[in-house]
């Protein structure tokens, strides 16, 4: 060994403690940064818990669920003698099926739903061997029209999974009354055609107190086929001018029935991160303030709400829950103002109508019904203006402007030849 070099060992032996220490130290500042970071998400995690906390109060204190026991209590429970739905949820099994595009008794070109279509002899036959094959679930409707509270049996504290048969099939029911509306008017029977819409408008109000957006879709899909047979009877025939007066107070009466309070609610199903939860309690927060105001500044509210969701492009975690939930939650307010819309143009149609009865002509205007016939002008939800007007060779027509709040001309479903043609309308035109 050359005396000049160091002991290799002893080196070792010297630099070891020093590298252990460095290690040590090193390991520790590892812990403490991850301790650090844990300590920091939980810190924000309990942060985020808070908000949520205070945003859930506020939804209570509003008097709406935040959890599924809460929302059960909410669709209140009603006595069984006086609960129509009962009656209403055994139509459907006890309904005789027809054929879907049956060319008479279907929704084909053809068929009897369409007012400019004859009901021939033949057609008159199919509807008579269709309503007398639905007896039994006729006779449970009106067995339901004489009860005066609604409750489907749905339990929401039990499961989180909502039965949703009845909802399915409360558009089956309608429309076998539209049929029944036909087959009475084509027997000479206006009084008891009316009675099958009155009817289908109990059916449809069946649905007034469910806290779900799916019931208040089909609600909304319920009543647009209710009043399109109203529309289509009045073009078929005329009617007293006091059974008109009687629908258009019950038609007005369904406007303040429609509370979106009871649908935009935000409760915890579990499974989501806080932070996602906190994000859809924040748009439940806007939603509810838009439901608060005018319905023209809602719909406008909710699309731009809207629009800043879809330009979110894929969701993060933190939005996951957020955007599974926003458009569904979003879509409610058109489908408020179409509600409105159907409802008010039905309305002013019966008043113009009534108005052509007593005076044997049609308005010039719609302020010529005011106040006899209409106590104010009625007001399109869409746009916060007049409902259009316009008399045609053979009636008139009362419109919404729609979602793209442009008079379209008042085209019908059948006239419309541009998706962008999206005019609500209530035609009154009879065939000579």
């Amino acid at each position: 060994m050359n005396p000049a070099q160091p002991d290799s060992s002893a080196v070792s032996l010297r630099i070891w403690p020093r590298r252990r220490r460095a290690l040590i130290l090193g390991l520790c500042g590892i812990a403490l940064l991850i301790l650090l970071f844990f300590g920091l998400g939980q810190l924000q995690r309990q942060q985020t818990q808070r908000k949520i906390d205070a945003k859930l109060a506020a939804i209570r204190a509003q008097g709406l669920p935040v959890n599924l026991t809460e929302l059960n209590a909410f669709y209140l429970s009603v006595p069984d003698a006086d609960n129509a739905a009962l009656l209403l949820n055994q139509v459907s099994r006890n309904i005789v099926n027809w054929p879907y595009y049956d060319p008479l008794i279907g929704i084909s070109p053809t068929s009897l739903l369409h007012a400019t279509n004859p009901i021939t002899p033949v057609a008159q036959t199919a509807l008579s061997d269709l309503i007398r094959s639905n007896q039994t679930a006729l006779k449970l409707i009106y067995d339901a029209t004489t009860r005066t509270q609604f409750r489907y049996p749905i339990d929401l504290a039990k499961n989180s999974q909502v039965p949703t048969d009845h909802w399915g099939e409360m558009k089956k029911i309608v429309q076998l009354l539209r049929l029944e509306s036909i087959h009475h008017l084509a027997s000479g029977n206006k009084p008891d055609a009316l009675k099958s819409v009155e009817a289908s408008l109990f059916v449809t109000r069946s649905m007034d107190g469910e806290p779900f957006i799916s019931s208040y879709l089909v609600q909304y899909a319920c009543l647009s086929i209710t009043l399109t047979g109203l529309e289509q009877l009045l073009q078929r025939t005329e009617f007293p001018a006091t059974d008109l007066q009687h629908f258009q107070e019950t038609i007005a009466a369904m406007e303040g029935r429609h509370d979106l309070l009871r649908i935009l609610h935000g409760y915890d199903e579990g499974g989501h991160k806080e932070a996602d939860l906190l994000n859809f309690l924040n748009l439940c927060e806007k939603l509810l303030a838009a439901a608060e105001q005018h319905p023209a500044t809602a719909f406008t509210t909710g699309k731009e709400l809207e629009n800043r969701l879809y330009t979110l492009g894929i969701p993060s975690f933190d939005m996951i829950k957020t955007s599974a939930r926003a458009h569904s939650l979003v879509l409610v307010f058109p489908k408020q103002a179409g509600m409105l819309a159907t409802l008010r143009t039905a309305q002013t149609a019966l008043a113009v109508e009534r108005f052509r009865l007593e005076n044997n002509r049609l308005p010039q205007s719609l302020g010529e019904l005011i106040p006899r016939y209409l106590t104010k002008a009625p007001m399109d939800p869409f746009n916060e203006q007049p409902l259009l007007y316009r008399s045609t060779q053979t009636g008139f027509r009362i419109y919404s402007a729609g979602e793209n709040g442009k008079d379209d001309g008042g085209q019908t479903r059948a006239e419309k030849s541009y998706p962008e043609n999206d005019d609500m309308v209530f035609a009154v035109e009879r065939l000579k």
